[in-house]
């Protein structure tokens, strides 16, 4: 099991930050991504693109995990 801890923050620049950080069942730090796109978002939308790129990375991560 997995906790995977992500947030997207909307800056005046204009642009998106998103950050994730995974850890195991014990809380043991295991991974953390950060990304920057340029984009003028609103706060629900930079959420669910954060919610999209953590899971298309957790399924990578997966995937290399499994071959």
């Amino acid at each position: 099991m997995l906790n995977i801890n992500f947030d997207a923050s909307v800056r005046c620049n204009p642009g998106i930050s998103i950050s994730l950080i995974v850890c195991d069942y014990k809380g043991e730090f295991l991974a953390r991504a950060m990304k920057f796109f340029e984009s003028k978002l609103c706060p629900k939308k930079a959420e669910a693109l954060a919610f999209r790129c953590v899971t298309i990375t957790m399924a990578e991560l997966h995937q290399r995990c499994t071959l």
